[in-house]
């Protein structure tokens, strides 16, 4: 990844990535909801005891692994057949002489433009422990962290909120879903071609990382809590599929300041913070699926408490990342 984010443009492919998986999970809505309601069999006494599938159970369901099995596969080999290493490695096939100049000339930079540009070398082996102890790290590690919380819950419960607290069925519930992440992949190309212009004309990398990440908490806060206020179901439903938005714009915040702090070692540093942050998704769906499961509070006061803590988690994870997070490279871990 640090062979191929041009500093200029470091913003925009990191949210190019997550769009592309917004638009991997528009499909996987669409189409898995579309497949559940291929066949359904009524509810039977231990359903209704439970409160469970009111829409009724999909005796199709096993379709989705198929189906994305098959993609996985296809995508899988197209990757082996076409990707490089480094810019270099393509030269002359699909990378023209004027591409591999500029990659060349930006990559695994500093992308200030207003300060001092800092300029490291890189080690021989991969700095782990100086990684491991690092508090600018750290913090990017944590925002990524409480980020992957909500998201988790977000991607794993949305279909099932909708089709609950707003009694749709599960194709419809699917591809709400699914037209929200096109929404979102629309606003994080949009947040990376912004987040690249303020750095190159008017601010800081770190002035610029905070702010998209305030601006996710905003979203991200508004799209969990307010559906919860407001008697619309419409506006209720389109401020929970708001929330969605926040997936890719966060990659022109603690995603790309990965490459910020490490320009050399980029996949390193994510590779050991994305485990950690992987460690939310049972942790988040054990927790919030106890809140949700609660029975000595009604179906609607499960949702609130659980978005509550989503948003909650969120915002600290903010608050130790805006306090401790650099926008420069940083020798120690480089």
């Amino acid at each position: 990844m640090n062979e191929w984010s041009p500093a200029p443009e470091r913003s925009y492919m990191f949210t190019w990535i997550t769009a592309l998986e917004n638009l991997g999970q528009a499909l996987s809505y669409s189409v898995g909801g579309s497949l559940d309601d291929i066949h359904k069999r009524p509810m039977d006494e231990w359903d209704r005891f439970n409160g469970i599938c009111e829409t009724g159970v999909s005796t199709t369901w096993s379709l989705n692994y198929y189906v994305a099995g098959f993609a996985g596969l296809v995508a899988g080999l197209s990757f082996l057949a076409i990707v490089s290493n480094t810019p270099d490695e393509m030269e002359g096939s699909y990378i023209s002489a004027e591409e591999l100049r500029y990659c060349r000339r930006y990559c695994k930079v500093d992308a200030n433009t207003f300060t001092e540009k800092v300029t490291v070398t890189k080690s021989a082996e991969a700095p782990i422990l100086a990684m491991l102890t690092n508090k600018a790290a750290w913090a990017t590690g944590t925002l990524h962290f409480c980020f992957a919380w909500g998201v988790n819950v977000l991607l794993f419960y949305l279909p099932t909120y909708l089709e609950e607290y707003y009694q749709e069925g599960t194709e419809l519930a699917g591809q709400l879903v699914a037209v929200s992440q096109l929404v979102a992949m629309a606003i994080g190309l949009a947040t990376g071609l912004v987040a690249d212009w303020l750095i190159s004309t008017r601010l800081t990398v770190r002035q610029t990382r905070i702010s998209v990440m305030a601006v996710c908490v905003c979203l991200f806060s508004a799209g969990m809590l307010v559906p919860f206020y407001v008697e619309d179901r419409m506006v209720g439903t389109g401020f929970a599929l708001l929330a969605l938005a926040v997936v890719p714009m966060a990659q022109a915040g603690y995603g790309a300041n990965y490459a910020d702090i490490c320009p050399h070692y980029t996949l390193v540093l994510l590779s050991i913070f994305n485990s950690f942050a992987n460690l939310s998704s049972p942790l988040s769906i054990f927790v919030e699926g106890n809140i949700l499961g609660a029975h000595s509070f009604s179906v609607d006061q499960n949702w609130e408490r659980a978005a509550c803590l989503s948003v909650g988690i969120f915002f600290l994870g903010f608050l130790v990342y805006a306090g401790f997070m650099e926008g420069h490279p940083i020798q120690d871990i480089n």
